[in-house]
């Protein structure tokens, strides 16, 4: 006899819809998002929203990030052979005019640096406070590195921001 038991795990509240969004009052929320996107599970048609400003914490010892963004692109070499693959944000996520604080990223040479690295979603109404990103290369900007497809809507930056690249393109948003 086979017996079959399907484990689900509820990490936010809410139901993912527009009416009743997924709610991010965490850090760890954030976080959990990124690491789904990169295993490519891209939230298309889900929805987010913040309950409440979420402060980064500083980074590690021996690092100088705090960030990993959401959606990016990576460059495996394997044998003389290059192969670029990219994840994305395809959901929507409401700030509710909420801040992102504290956001760091002064380590990386290519990709895309910002809360969000490659948005192909909605990020609307929300606010990133002081984002220090400074890296050799890729694209730069506080809400998302890029935007495919993407919309950024209603959202600022705040407070002293850094945002730079040494070989890429940076923007304020």
């Amino acid at each position: 006899v086979l017996v079959t038991y399907r484990l689900t795990v509820q990490v936010f509240e809410g139901k993912g819809t527009e009416a009743e969004p997924y709610l991010i009052s965490e850090v760890e929320h954030l976080e959990f998002i990124g690491r789904q996107v990169e295993k490519e599970v891209y939230y298309s048609g889900m929805f987010f929203k913040l309950t409440n400003d979420i402060v980064l914490p500083d980074p590690e010892a021996g690092s100088k990030n705090n960030w990993s963004p959401i959606g990016n692109q990576k460059i495996v070499v394997n044998e003389g052979v290059v192969t670029t693959t990219q994840t994305y944000f395809f959901g929507t996520l409401d700030g509710g005019g909420y801040a992102i604080k504290n956001l760091v990223i002064k380590e990386g040479d290519s990709g895309f640096a910002g809360v969000f690295g490659i948005l192909a979603g909605t990020v609307k109404n929300l606010i990133v406070e002081s984002p220090q990103i400074s890296v050799s290369g890729g694209m730069v900007g506080a809400v998302a590195g890029w935007t495919w497809t993407g919309n950024i809507i209603n959202c600022h930056v705040t407070g002293k921001a850094e945002l730079q690249t040494s070989n890429g393109i940076a923007g304020g948003v």
